[in-house]
């Protein structure tokens, strides 16, 4: 199964969660829950250092470095992604990687397709996808494109209609 067999609609924040949680590689849930907690890209995982993970109240204030090729972006945009703290599934792997380095130390000090492959191996799927999976469950829980364009650092809204799977119940209201 790839991301081309299944649309993020298919999979709802449960399964993910559930997915995310019963992975048996501590270091690919690690990242797993990193990649889809930012909607990073993997090219930018390996730029995230301890020191841009902040707690924040009842958050974890992640800021990511947008690195873009084909697109004009303005030089050194950052993403912030908020994860809220009852989101434990998603916080206590990230805090995994925290443990043991120094504020300038890279979390996932590892080649991009390092990282690729370590997702692909024990999620079956495109690690691309989770970004349309964070840009699915935030749009359910009542994210607009606005606020999607902000999170993942798009220089407009249009991404959304890319990113976002909705299903007719997902419409009701």
């Amino acid at each position: 199964m790839t991301n081309l067999d299944k649309s993020p609609q298919d999979y709802s924040y449960e399964t993910i969660r559930d997915k995310i949680t019963n992975c048996p590689n501590p270091l690919a849930q690690s990242i797993a829950s990193l990649v889809y907690s930012t909607g990073a890209r993997v090219s930018e995982l390996n730029k995230i250092k301890k020191v841009n993970i902040q707690e924040q109240g009842n958050y974890l204030r992640i800021t990511c470095k947008v690195l873009k090729k084909k697109y004009k972006t303005k030089k050194n945009q950052e993403r912030i992604a908020v994860v809220s703290l009852d989101e434990t599934w998603l916080i206590v792997p990230i805090k995994r990687l925290m443990e043991g380095k120094n504020d300038d130390d890279i979390l996932i000090p590892m080649y991009r397709m390092k990282i690729y492959r370590i997702l692909m191996k024990e999620f079956k799927f495109n690690p691309h996808f989770f970004r349309s999976l964070r840009a699915t469950h935030l749009s359910q829980r009542g994210y607009t494109a606005h606020h999607l364009k902000h999170f993942f650092g798009w220089s407009s809204v249009a991404p959304s209609d890319y990113y976002v799977g909705l299903n007719t119940e997902d419409l009701e209201y």
